[in-house]
């Protein structure tokens, strides 16, 4: 009882400096602290009991029409492949050219090792398969990315494996 007693008194001295308009929302944000926090801490830790295999995150940097080409855009994004991610395996509606900014060994749907180093670069050409690999050892796999795509298609499209 005393615990909350304390925070009461500790919310209602934060609420009691702030101008009247504000005291509501700083109500509001105690609330949905105590309510998404306990949330996001149980998903957190359910996601990790569970063994979920990372994921692989991808940042839009820009995107613009290309010049001269009617239907055509280009996209930069940064992807981060972190150890254990799988890069599935896709085909792009365009060109797609990549920088490795941090490289990384990685592993084939073969079961081939091999690797990624920084700065090189690849190009792969419409409709080439690409992926099937998983990121392996310690560090994650750090790519820039040109896509130059057919405009409103998505930029990648999931393949089947064999």
């Amino acid at each position: 009882m005393e615990v909350i007693r304390r925070n009461r008194a500790a919310r209602g001295a934060v609420r009691r400096g702030l101008p009247d308009r504000m005291r509501g929302e700083v109500r509001m944000t105690v609330r949905h602290l105590r309510t998404f926090g306990a949330t996001g801490i149980a998903l957190v830790l359910s996601v990790q009991a569970s063994g979920a295999q990372p994921t692989m995150t991808r940042d839009g940097l820009n995107r613009a029409d290309l010049t001269g080409v009617e239907g055509m855009e280009v996209l930069i994004s940064h992807r981060e492949n972190p150890p254990g991610a799988t890069l599935p395996l896709d085909v792009h509606p365009g060109d797609e050219h990549m920088i490795v900014v941090e490289g990384a060994s990685f592993e084939t749907v073969t079961a081939e090792a091999a690797a990624f180093p920084a700065g090189i670069s690849r190009s792969f050409a419409h409709g080439v398969v690409l992926g099937g690999i998983t990121v392996t050892g310690d560090a994650p796999l750090v790519l820039h990315n040109v896509h130059i795509v057919d405009k409103g298609k998505p930029t990648t499209v999931p393949v089947a494996a064999e």
